[in-house]
């Protein structure tokens, strides 16, 4: 982990683009070999991560994904699975290279919430009634996020020697986020 530049990443994590089949056998594998220091510090934030709220936190390359990714999701978006995404076809390169988001980036951080709301209980009523949608019972998500990734970006300045530089992503930044 490089804290100069180190490149925020947040997708909730939903069944996106990639089916369980294909994201096992397509496994991301570590390409840098980092130091004890750098293991810590990795170590500190997936921690302050957990204890600010995330269920999920992981510190990555900010390194091209793999081939086999590459090439899956190029099948995927020449298959028309994105179905009515058009925004997935757009920024691919940015898609494929967390380094092209944040101009000389190292390291991305990967966190994940679960933001699921709890089921409602259903009225019994003979009076006709709608569902709200899921979404909809609870304040936006993104804002809540963001404001938690700039906590944990605080911290990360706090424990640092040199002053990192952020790029904070809530579901805004052309990536695939998975293959991370």
């Amino acid at each position: 982990l490089k804290p100069a530049d180190i490149l925020f990443l947040l997708r909730l994590i939903y069944n996106y683009f990639l089916i369980k089949a294909k994201q096992q056998k397509l496994k991301r594998t570590a390409r840098i070999v980092y130091n004890q220091q750098d293991m810590e510090l990795a170590e500190q934030i997936k921690n302050k991560a957990v204890e600010l709220g995330f269920d999920l936190a992981g510190v990555t390359d900010a390194s091209p994904i793999d081939a086999g990714e590459v090439q899956f999701l190029s099948d995927w978006l020449a298959g028309g699975l994105a179905a009515q995404m058009y925004y997935m076809h757009r920024n691919f390169q940015k898609r494929i290279n967390p380094a092209n988001l944040l101009k000389n980036a190292k390291s991305v951080i990967v966190v994940g919430l679960n933001f699921k709301p709890p089921k409602l209980p259903s009225l019994k009523t003979k009076a006709p009634a709608g569902r709200i949608a899921g979404y909809a019972q609870f304040e936006d998500y993104h804002l809540f996020i963001k404001k938690t990734l700039c906590e944990l970006a605080d911290f990360i300045t706090s424990v640092v020697a040199e002053r990192p530089r952020f790029k904070i992503c809530v579901d805004s930044a052309p990536l695939a986020e998975r293959a991370l």
